[in-house]
């Protein structure tokens, strides 16, 4: 009966260190092995910034009966400094907020260019956060897409949305493609 509780839990415990757990923790793990042929990830940091009163309208505010949502479409351009300095043009940013008017969702696609320790940067990425609108406060992450541009990798961001300005903070890492 020992013989066999040993077994159970050395199996248990394979399982547990071989697998990658929740589906998106394969992007959130952090990388220490050996150098592939992208590098090594590399552990970035910063914030950004987001003036909405300079969005473009692609779509205005309405209700949209199916979803029961008030949602809109816009283009934008977001600042971001830190480790990585440059601009994310999006080129769709899709917000909603439920029937309530008390939670939102950002969805957004567009580059992030500019420069990563001395060196162009181009990635193509897409943003969803999580947006509490009693508070204005939000959270999310940017994936950005291996094979698209120079580099992939995640972002996490919190931030704070108080009108006409969106800033936040950003922590992940980034390979170079290959």
């Amino acid at each position: 009966m020992k013989r066999l509780l040993i077994t159970g839990v050395a199996i248990c415990l394979v399982v547990f260190l071989a697998s990658s757990g929740f589906a998106a923790e394969k992007y959130l793990m952090k990388n220490y092995g050996p150098a592939g042929p992208g590098g090594r990830v590399q552990h970035v940091s910063g914030s950004f910034v987001r003036d909405l009163s300079k969005d473009n309208p692609l779509v205005p505010m309405g209700y949209i009966a199916e979803l029961k949502q008030l949602c809109m479409v816009v283009t934008a351009n977001v600042a971001v400094s830190g480790d990585v300095n440059g601009e994310n043009p999006i080129l769709s940013d899709v917000f909603c907020m439920n029937d309530t008017n008390t939670l939102g969702r950002d969805e957004a696609v567009g580059w992030l260019k500019g420069r990563f320790k001395g060196e162009t940067i181009y990635m193509l990425g897409r943003m969803t956060i999580e947006i509490d609108l009693s508070s204005g406060t939000y959270t999310g992450y940017w994936i950005f897409q291996e094979g698209a541009g120079t580099h992939y990798g995640v972002f996490i961001l919190e931030g704070q949305v108080a009108y006409p300005m969106s800033t936040g903070t950003y922590s992940g890492w980034v390979r170079k493609n290959k």
